[in-house]
């Protein structure tokens, strides 16, 4: 039921989007969600490129430490964590940014 799932959250991503706009915290919300459907129907490029754009507004529009950004940065890095060789990029970005998180091992 994924991919029923996964075509109700795009509907209501695009409502949202014209409703709402592009950078409203519930479309970006939507957006993740439609990430992690992704994630559980095997596209975890197309997810992982999603979250990384929805981290990048969430800091932009909701700061680097709030809640939903950290959210966000968390699942990024947990999907990289599948990618080995590309974890100490997402350190390195996040800690750049002004976070602090702890490499990992």
């Amino acid at each position: 039921r994924h991919q029923e799932a996964l075509a109700i959250l795009h509907e209501v991503l695009e409502v949202r989007r014209s409703v709402l706009g592009p950078r409203h915290p519930s479309t970006l919300t939507t957006q993740h969600d439609v990430a992690f459907s992704l994630d559980n129907v095997g596209r975890h490029q197309e997810a992982l490129a999603i979250l990384h754009e929805v981290l990048e507004v969430r800091r932009s529009v909701l700061g680097p430490r709030h809640p939903s950004t950290l959210t966000t940065q968390h699942n990024v890095a947990s999907s990289l964590g599948e990618e080995k060789p590309q974890v100490p990029n997402v350190i390195k970005e996040t800690s750049s940014s002004g976070s602090r998180i702890a490499a990992a091992k």
